[in-house]
């Protein structure tokens, strides 16, 4: 008599287990990230390749799984019912499928999608194969249901999140397809939205601009001296810019700017300082524009920003001829002062000074530990004071560092850290 009970009690054990697979099967399947299942299909990986086909369906796929997955559950409860009466077979089913075929598995599945959908593709597609049929019919009734839904999305291609993009960055650098230096601009790129304006400006103290009073002789003096293209024009001061003025008008029609420059003072992009970079990037390009005032909140000029320093913020440094040498890249301009480029890494940066800027991941820039000290970013007229050495961002994404008494700076600092508004 005890062997009756065997049968349909191994049944109903299998039956849940087929029900897990199903749960975790849907789960791992449409979870998965392309990407990761393209790279491993590229690579010869034949699981992943049957992945691939089976979500190119998504339809059928969710058809099959769900026929498999109604059908096992209604025979678990079928056999449950013979075993123990309707009752108890509805509490007994109902925690079997709730714990072992539902949230176990699919919690599995959430942690390896990726491997989980490679290893469950094979039988699935079997699966396919034997629900063809019904999947036929329910799949279409499923289509037909949906179609205006279907109609508005036909022909628009599956949109990659940015976590994704990231994840195919990551996996190219691990595996040796992307250089270095691309794997770094292209992070730089995607990058480029969460970095506002005011974080990579050049400070308005820093701006070097013309007066609309200034003869044609003093931008000659100025151009001389500073070996600008492009300079802002202002009437009262320099937060009062209204316009902007490029050496290669004068130069094309230097008879008319001798009489009167100011006739080729051309209109100056304003935009906000909170704008995402990668969106004032995309604002430049379509005005044909090099050069922007950034305003606050209230309106008022606190500095300008030119396309080379957001494209700086990718590639790095770009040097031209008016540039330092690139060996150059901390300059003694007096005595205990010192102009430093914000790609300098600072273990070097303390050790060529012999100054301690305190405890900190020194396998970075000067321009990233000093974004990071900062909090909020090397901002307008923001210093930082670590013991005796006083640390100022400049244009052009260098930094002025002056030190107070090198004897003294290599003291620990932390007592009296700060930043303190210039």
């Amino acid at each position: 008599m005890e062997t009756v009970w065997i049968w349909p009690a191994l049944a109903l054990v299998g039956l849940v287990i087929l029900s897990a697979f199903f749960s975790g099967s849907e789960t791992a399947l449409i979870g998965s990230g392309r990407i990761r299942l393209n790279h491993l299909a590229e690579g010869g990986n034949r699981g992943a390749r049957r992945a691939l086909e089976l979500l190119r369906e998504p339809s059928e796929l969710l058809a099959t799984i769900l026929v498999g997955n109604n059908l096992v559950n209604v025979m678990a409860a079928a056999v449950a019912t013979v075993l123990f009466g309707p009752v108890k077979a509805t509490v007994l089913v109902t925690l079997l499928l709730l714990v072992f075929a539902e949230i176990t598995p699919k919690t599995l599945a959430t942690l390896m999608p990726e491997r989980l959908a490679m290893q469950v593709s094979g039988p699935i597609r079997v699966f396919s194969w034997l629900f063809l049929p019904v999947v036929w019919v329910t799949s279409g009734i499923s289509q037909l249901m949906l179609w205006p839904v279907v109609r508005d999305q036909e022909g628009r291609a599956r949109r990659f999140s940015r976590k994704e993009l990231i994840t195919a960055i990551n996996l190219g650098a691990r595996d040796g397809e992307l250089e270095p230096a691309e794997t770094r601009m292209t992070r730089e790129v995607l990058a480029l939205k969460d970095i506002p304006v005011r974080r990579i400006m050049i400070p308005l103290e820093n701006v070097d601009a013309i007066s609309e009073a200034a003869t044609f002789d003093d931008i000659l003096r100025e151009f001389v001296e500073t070996e600008n293209t492009r300079y802002p024009v202002y009437r009262q001061d320099v937060s009062d810019m209204i316009g902007l003025l490029l050496v290669k008008d004068l130069l094309a029609h230097l008879d008319g700017a001798r009489e009167n420059w100011r006739r080729y003072v051309r209109p100056l992009m304003r935009v906000n300082a909170d704008l995402e970079a990668d969106e004032l990037l995309r604002d430049m390009q379509i005005n044909r524009s090099h050069m922007a005032a950034v305003e606050d909140e209230q309106g008022e000029i606190i500095g300008i920003i030119t396309m080379e320093d957001i494209l700086e913020e990718i590639v790095g440094d770009i040097q031209d001829e008016t540039d330092e040498e690139e060996g150059e890249l901390i300059r003694e301009y007096s005595p205990g002062r010192y102009q430093v480029s914000g790609r300098v890494e600072v273990d070097d940066l303390c050790k060529l000074l012999n100054v301690d800027l305190g405890r900190s991941d020194q396998q970075q820039s000067l321009a990233q530990w000093f974004d990071k000290r900062c909090q909020s970013g090397c901002q307008s007229a923001r210093r930082l004071r670590l013991g005796n050495v006083t640390i100022t961002p400049r244009a052009g994404g260098r930094f002025e560092i002056r030190v107070r008494d090198a004897a003294l700076a290599r003291r620990q600092p932390e007592d009296d850290a700060g930043t303190e508004e210039s």
